[in-house]
């Protein structure tokens, strides 16, 4: 093989080339994974060349169900987020056709999980739509929203299209808004990685059942669902007090907290003072290891001043989205608010997390300009 020719074909001959595909596209619709790595690395093909519907190889890729050639597109810097010009990214293409490791791949290269087509369609909403349960349970994790634009709710529309087990599971799950709340889902890397990132783990909405991560972490062990290692079993090891065996399982700042008061024990303990007693230095160090440090590094609950911490208090304020709208001054958007499919407070206070989307909804509804900016300043945005 020279080096500007692909490499032979492992399959035999390709079928004919679709109308407006790319060399590196048709490769790819054919799962040659060998061909496609050849033509980004060497033969200059150029990784979000779309066709004329706006697909890209990742789109196609998706589709396909190519997770090997997928892993290669994202490791060549294809755009995770390109939409179609239907405005279908390649995780609502993963979503819609119920390919769960695909998704998780594009979620962990940032893909936006709840970037919606023209129609306003979510990954989620496509994923209910069609039935696929461990997709759906991926997005939940990763913050998808539950509450629709153009379809309502997603166990509602998983109750339209006869998807009972479906249904059942996020009815089960309703309360869960942290990816924490999802260690029945999660696996163990992550859930470590949300602990060291400072996760809450009595994070809660304000509702008498709602759980917490702990909460849920002791109901699975005592269901005897969470053994060594797990995620559930984190969850219970990071709630203790610290010591050396719970240590990695708390968030950067309170970690160097306790570097820092270690090594100030370790100080004080080789002080002149103990030169002579040595066994007095050796007991100093093992107290302030066992009681000191435990007692002054403890896990940090997220500021109270935080957006979705403002959030919260409004839930408690208000009932229904009408309260909140005359709450704003803006009861004249009540009807609009409804008639666009915004009649869930909770996906308003929770889900809209960023002016972007907020202004979208401002769009959907008509809302003037000044009214929007008194909106926003009452979420926080």
């Amino acid at each position: 093989m020279q080096d500007g020719e692909p490499p032979p074909l492992q399959d035999g001959e390709l079928p004919p080339m679709q109308e407006g595909d790319t060399p590196l596209i048709d490769y790819v619709r054919n799962g040659c994974a060998q061909e496609v790595a050849w033509l980004l690395n060497v033969g200059g093909a150029v990784v979000d060349q779309p066709k004329h519907n706006g697909a890209t190889a990742l789109h196609i890729a998706c589709g396909k169900g190519h997770i090997e050639i997928v892993l290669t597109l994202l490791a060549a810097g294809a755009a995770v987020n390109q939409a179609r010009r239907d405005g279908t990214t390649p995780l609502y293409v993963a979503s819609r056709h119920g390919l769960t490791e695909i998704a998780a791949a594009l979620l962990a290269a940032g893909a936006a999980v709840n970037q919606a087509s023209n129609t306003g369609l979510t990954p989620l909403a496509t994923a209910c739509r069609h039935g696929h349960l461990s997709t759906v349970q991926l997005l939940s994790s990763h913050g998808a929203g539950r509450t629709f634009v153009v379809t309502g709710t997603a166990e509602n529309v998983a109750a339209h299209y006869g998807h009972g087990e479906l249904r059942a599971w996020l009815m089960r799950s309703r309360l869960w808004f942290t990816p924490l709340h999802h260690l029945e889902i999660i696996d163990a890397d992550r859930a470590r990685a949300l602990l060291r990132d400072g996760a809450d783990l009595r994070a809660a909405l304000p509702a008498a059942d709602a759980p917490t991560p702990l909460s849920l972490a002791g109901r699975l062990r005592a269901e005897g669902a969470a053994p060594p290692g797990s995620a559930a079993e984190l969850v219970l090891r990071a709630a203790e007090s610290w010591s050396p065996q719970t240590h990695n399982l708390f968030p950067s700042g309170a970690r160097a907290q306790a570097v820092e008061l270690a090594l100030l024990g370790e100080q004080l303990s080789r002080s002149a003072r103990f030169d002579d007693e040595p066994c007095s230095a050796i007991g100093l160090r093992d107290v302030w290891m066992a009681f000191v440090l435990p007692h002054a590094v403890t896990r940090p609950r997220p500021e109270e001043g935080t957006f979705r911490r403002r959030r919260l208090s409004a839930v408690k304020a208000w009932t229904t989205v009408t309260e909140m709208l005359a709450a704003v001054g803006l009861a004249q958007y009540a009807a609009a608010f409804e008639e666009e499919g915004y009649d869930d407070l909770t996906y308003i206070l929770l889900a809209l997390d960023g002016e972007e989307q907020v202004d979208r909804l401002g769009m959907d509804v008509g809302m003037e300009p000044g009214h929007l900016a008194a909106l926003k300043a009452h979420l926080g945005v």
